[in-house]
């Protein structure tokens, strides 16, 4: 296996494919690039893939797996085209009850790809995102999971997550927020989830322009606990938010408090349905929007 991209052509456009020839130091792969990559913006190869990976498939399942990373022996890899277990249109594909530990990159990642379950998983100890649905994937449910001291984000809902369920997950102790939101991230309901401990805020919506927010997006009932930020913090061009339900505190003793507000209301968000929420000694909401009272 081997991964090719330059400063240029990282991320989406980076290509992992597998070595099928050598001829002295030439060497043949077995996809076209997905990008031209150039010796002038530092293009690099690098023997480094997910641990598994399934591209264009259909109803595949992956079970009852434990994927270590070995994380400190390895380049790191992005989540976009790599992960401990990482999906490419693999359409209505269940991923159920793995543990994927100490990869140099995200744990389980998923693009491009419809219907997909990830039940009863355990991603920790990675060095990126725990869980990284993205790149247009519809319809997505993520239950039962566990996220937990992974170097970045716990669960980021990456570009286009439409209509999903989150539901019953714990994202802890986590070195970004514990769930980010953002680029066309819209319609998906977040339930029941316990995030606590994360560095950043415990659930952020990304600064994004109105054509592009995370609109219509329902948090109910969830824990949000002793985070490093804000209890939830809708930043950008964001509507029709509805946070409804929620426990929202922070735990700890006075002087080691940091989640001071619960839910904060960027200065460009949009309207939002804020009701029924037990809120802790913290400031209950700072409305930041233009023009309000």
């Amino acid at each position: 296996g081997v991964a090719l991209w330059d400063k240029n052509a990282g991320g989406f456009h980076t290509t992992v494919a597998r070595i099928s020839g050598k001829r002295g130091n030439t060497f043949s792969i077995t996809l076209p690039l997905h990008a031209d990559l150039m010796m002038n913006d530092k293009a690099q190869a690098a023997t480094v893939f997910p641990v598994i990976s399934g591209y264009n498939l259909e109803g595949a399942i992956v079970e009852n797996l434990t994927v270590d990373g070995s994380r400190d022996q390895n380049p790191s890899m992005d989540g976009c085209r790599g992960g401990g277990i990482f999906l490419y249109r693999a359409f209505g594909a269940i991923i159920r009850k793995c543990h994927v530990r100490n990869y140099n990159g995200d744990g389980i990642s998923f693009q491009q790809s419809n219907d997909v379950r990830v039940v009863g998983c355990v991603s920790e100890g990675n060095a990126g995102l725990g869980l990284h649905p993205g790149s247009g994937s519809q319809r997505p449910v993520v239950e039962d999971c566990v996220a937990r001291n992974n170097g970045s984000d716990g669960l980021f809902l990456c570009w286009r997550v439409r209509h999903g369920v989150f539901a019953n997950n714990e994202l802890t102790g986590n070195g970004g927020h514990g769930i980010s939101i953002g680029h066309k991230d819209t319609d998906n309901v977040l339930r029941n989830n316990v995030v606590r401990g994360n560095s950043k805020n415990g659930i952020v919506f990304r600064n994004e322009a109105e054509p592009m927010a995370g609109h219509r997006n329902r948090l109910e009932d969830n824990r949000i606990e002793d985070n490093g930020g804000d209890g939830i913090f809708v930043n950008g061009e964001t509507d029709g938010v509805v946070i409804r339900g929620n426990l929202i505190r922070d735990t700890r003793p006075a002087g080691a408090q940091t989640q001071r507000v619960a839910i904060r209301l960027g200065e460009n968000a949009r309207k939002a349905l804020i009701e029924k929420n037990d809120i802790g000694a913290e400031k209950e909401l700072e409305d930041q929007r233009k023009g309000s009272k």
